[in-house]
């Protein structure tokens, strides 16, 4: 089990010139990473202490990441022409 090409295709473009690349890597290594982990194992299981501490995280606000949302912020670069 594993992404397909159309999955690449929901991350959306980099925010950004100088950002793109930092973007592309860490989606480029994230997926990775769930591709490698997908094939060995095929599912996770939590104990249910880790599985509450996961959904909290995920109801909770973002922790500030100020270059982050700077490179957010930044205008695309124009398409090639």
């Amino acid at each position: 089990m594993g992404r397909g090409a159309s999955d690449d295709l929901t991350l959306g473009s980099p925010p950004g010139p100088r950002c793109g690349v930092l973007t592309g890597f860490l989606l480029a290594a994230g997926a990775e990473r769930a591709d490698a982990d997908l094939e060995r194992t095929g599912w996770t299981t939590l104990s249910t202490p880790s599985f509450e501490r996961f959904v909290a995280a995920l109801d909770d606000r973002p922790e500030p990441m100020p270059v982050l949302a700077r490179c957010a912020n930044e205008p695309a670069p124009p398409p090639p022409q």
